[in-house]
């Protein structure tokens, strides 16, 4: 952890990158959900929260982000996880 000279809080170095990555995540979730499911918020809160839900579900588990290699972040830490495996034990992950 890197201490900024005059700052009593310890900041990561990597908190702006990862605030980039959360105000990304959240214009989307206002510009492809909440623009679009505005008038639910109004009108039934529950149905607006089981969209979202679904939204999140598949915003994680279907649609595929470039950041990514165009994989599914849920994808993408299944990747992750075989491929520590396997250099764990030597072997190398064939990709074509």
């Amino acid at each position: 952890m890197e201490v900024k000279e005059g700052s009593s809080k310890p900041r990561l170095m990597w908190t702006y990158k990862i605030n980039a990555h959360i105000e990304r995540f959240n214009g989307s979730l206002q510009n492809k959900f909440a623009a679009y499911h505005e008038n639910l918020l109004f009108t039934d809160i529950d149905l607006f929260n089981d969209k979202l839900l679904d939204y999140l579900v598949w915003f994680n588990t279907e649609r595929p982000h470039y950041g990514l290699g165009l994989l599914s972040p849920d994808k993408y830490f299944e990747y992750l996880r075989i491929n520590h495996h396997n250099q764990r034990l030597g072997c190398r992950l064939l990709t074509t």
